[in-house]
């Protein structure tokens, strides 16, 4: 039996969500995607927030993309304007 592992981290900036994804993945032998870096590289941005000076990640275009489908990941760091 095959365990799909998906583990999302949220967080405001510079609270660490990339150092600990690294660090869970490095000790966890998962693969680590900073979906940022994911979103810019295959340009899955719908906009861009004035108030808040970042991107709008669109959720359905990464969502639909796959990457999240594989076996063990670990998924970091991400700023999203959608939380209060």
């Amino acid at each position: 039996m095959v365990l799909k592992v998906e583990l999302f981290i949220s967080g405001t900036p510079g609270t660490g969500k990339s150092t600990l994804g690294r660090e869970l993945a490095d000790r966890t032998q998962l693969n680590y995607i900073n979906v940022g870096e994911y979103a810019k590289d295959n340009d899955f941005f719908d906009g861009y927030d004035e108030d808040y000076k970042c991107p709008v990640l669109d959720e359905d275009r990464v969502s639909y993309s796959g990457v999240f489908a594989v076996v063990g990941e670990v998924d970091a760091d991400y700023r999203s304007t959608d939380l209060p």
